[in-house]
């Protein structure tokens, strides 16, 4: 009877290329299980593409994008005006403005007088704040439509020594010499308080720190600065009250002055954001190293809250939420040097001010914008070396990114800017002038 049993036991080898053959049938049978066409779930990043690099090659004083557009507006610090195409690069308009005669040594070296520039909701007008007074172009034709200020205003005092820009030798008599030799000499101290009393004072022209929109675009709230308000590159946020610098508010069909309030003695605004609904406006006032926001209501002025003063090495950034029952911005009223609580943001509540929660954790931010849909938030972190993309309601950061020809070596990242219809995205540096362009959108995969 022959036996079931092979005569030789099969070697080592046979063995395993026995289980190789069962391991490839098992695999098959188990990829044939599952379905041929799987969706792949949504990542829930939006599309970024980086698409240019504008660099203008100088400070940038203010930018701002058209709604429904690619055309942006630069503010200089050669007082001129740039307009032109983000995705081109193409130069538009330019407009420019004289230096006014003055004391030079009024100022910071390298400083230059305080532009501002905003396109109107519409995207009809670009308006233009220089020294004391804001002009409003037409975006087709370029001509003038109207300005916006007080009469008299952009006068220097009668009693203010002019210097040039560039310093010059003068002759001096040999009275002059010996009667200079005759002075005693001034202490360090003296010589310093001199000096900011002089800066305090200015040179008697008003100028504009900062100016806004309404939503509607029927109005502009500007903030005055009746003292030294210059700006520069290489000197942070520098404030000079008066006791008398004003924010104003201004009907755009009249260029009427519809009202005007001192909302500080011993500081002024250096930054005005209105709300969405245009019921309320937020604030930063400015004491020389200390800031802190307020709100006020838009139809009168009148102010509802302020938060205390705290450090801060630059005004904060404030966004709201789309409902404008909220707000975004640095915690300044709880920073100090230990903590340094000023590079994180946190959620208020606009009625009140009260905080609401902390919103960036453990990731700091210089600058920020929000989306128009209020879907994302754009940031610097506080180092400037990247730049991230956060989902606004789960308050995550979902991107952090690096412009190309940054990754290895380049400036700082201070300045961050969506289009208000949401298609670009703009991040650069100030003091360099460089700014890279990308195109933002929801992820296709949404």
């Amino acid at each position: 009877m022959p036996s079931c049993w092979p005569a030789k036991s099969p070697s080592p080898k046979d063995l395993r290329r026995i289980f190789f053959v069962f391991l490839s049938l098992g695999i098959a049978i188990c990829l044939s299980a599952q379905p041929r066409s799987s969706p792949r779930p949504p990542t829930g990043k939006p599309h970024l593409q980086e698409i240019r690099m504008e660099k203008l090659a100088t400070f940038i004083l203010s930018l701002d994008i058209a709604n429904g557009s690619d055309l942006a507006a630069s503010a200089l610090a050669d007082r001129k005006i740039r307009v032109w195409k983000l995705s081109s690069g193409e130069v538009i308009h330019e407009f420019s403005f004289p230096s006014p005669e003055t004391d030079e040594n009024l100022k910071f070296p390298g400083a230059t007088e305080p532009i501002s520039v905003r396109f109107s909701p519409d995207a009809k007008y670009l308006a233009i704040s220089f020294l004391s007074r804001i002009y409003l172009y037409d975006v087709v034709t370029w001509t003038e439509r109207m300005s916006l200020g007080v009469p008299g205003e952009d006068q220097h005092r009668p009693d203010l020594k002019i210097t040039p820009e560039t310093p010059r030798l003068e002759r001096r008599s040999a009275d002059q010499v010996q009667a200079d030799k005759n002075k005693p000499p001034s202490t360090l101290s003296e010589s310093i308080r001199t000096r900011e009393y002089a800066r305090e004072r200015g040179d008697g022209r008003t100028r504009i720190t900062d100016f806004a929109f309404a939503k509607d675009g029927s109005s502009i709230v500007a903030a005055y600065c009746r003292g030294g308000c210059y700006t520069s590159p290489s000197v942070r946020t520098a404030a000079f009250p008066t006791g008398n610098d004003p924010v104003r508010l201004w009907d755009i069909v009249s260029a009427h002055l519809i009202w005007e309030h001192v909302y500080d003695e011993k500081g002024l605004v250096k930054r005005i954001v209105p709300s969405p609904d245009s019921n309320r406006f937020a604030v930063v006032l400015a004491h020389p190293g200390a800031c802190a926001v307020g709100m006020n209501n838009f139809r009168d002025g009148t102010p509802l809250w302020s938060h205390p003063f705290g450090a801060c090495p630059d005004p904060p950034p404030v966004g709201f939420y789309r409902d404008g029952q909220s707000f975004i911005t640095n915690r300044i009223e709880e920073g100090n040097r230990e903590n340094k609580l000023w590079r994180d943001i946190a959620t208020y509540e606009t009625s009140s001010g009260k905080m609401i929660g902390d919103f960036s954790k453990r990731d700091t931010v210089r600058d920020f914008d929000v989306s128009f849909d209020g879907r994302w938030l754009a940031s610097t972190t506080w180092s400037g070396l990247r730049f991230q993309i956060w989902d606004f309601s789960s308050k995550k950061a979902i991107m952090m990114e690096t412009p190309e020809e940054w990754r290895w070596r380049g400036p700082r990242i201070n300045r961050i800017r969506f289009s208000p219809d949401g298609r670009w995205l703009v991040v650069g540096n100030n003091q360099v002038g460089d700014l890279v362009i990308y195109q933002f959108g929801a992820s296709s995969r949404e």
